[in-house]
């Protein structure tokens, strides 16, 4: 299977200690460490003719866009077969704005995403054999002021953050 490829929004910092305390409410599974977790924007098609050209590509028009930072905020831990999750709801709007203009500069460029990615916002906690659960959280917020091109190592569970471009501020009239 090949590597894949993705867009991604990382969490800061100071907010890995409110997520690791959510991946406590969940049981079962194997805890995903702070360098895997992160919100999926964009997955890029596995099965590229010219993965190389491609991600050059993807790094020339990413450099050249201004893209609106997004606030993030996650609500709700779930925990279903294979996976626990952190998930959003309404809040999570100026994230679903961000993957509709990435979706709109990236594929009219030929950088196809993955055909069967359905996108709903989340970052995953665990995988495994995960208990059923569902509970609401104190939010987990936090502005998303740049996105990552990440480079998964499929089957050995190690990401590379290749490029990271900033977002842009809206200033306020």
């Amino acid at each position: 299977m090949p590597d894949n490829y993705f867009l991604a929004l990382l969490p800061p910092a100071d907010c890995l200690n409110d997520i690791f305390f959510a991946q406590k409410q969940v049981h079962g599974g194997k805890l995903m460490n702070a360098p895997r977790l992160h919100i999926t924007m964009y997955l890029l098609h596995p099965e590229m003719p010219d993965l190389a050209a491609t991600l050059e590509r993807l790094q020339r028009l990413m450099s050249a866009a201004s893209l609106p930072a997004a606030r993030v905020v996650f609500e709700q831990v779930v925990g279903k077969p294979g996976i626990g999750l952190l998930l959003g709801g309404e809040k999570m709007r100026p994230v679903f704005h961000l993957r509709e203009l990435l979706v709109n500069l990236l594929e009219p460029q030929g950088i196809p995403q993955w055909p069967s990615y359905s996108f709903n916002p989340h970052m995953t906690l665990m995988r495994g054999k995960v208990e059923s659960y569902h509970g609401f959280i104190d939010p987990i917020s936090w502005d998303a002021q740049e996105i990552a091109l990440v480079h998964s190592f499929v089957g050995q569970g190690r990401y590379e953050v290749m490029a990271t471009w900033p977002l842009v501020r809206e200033k306020v009239k």
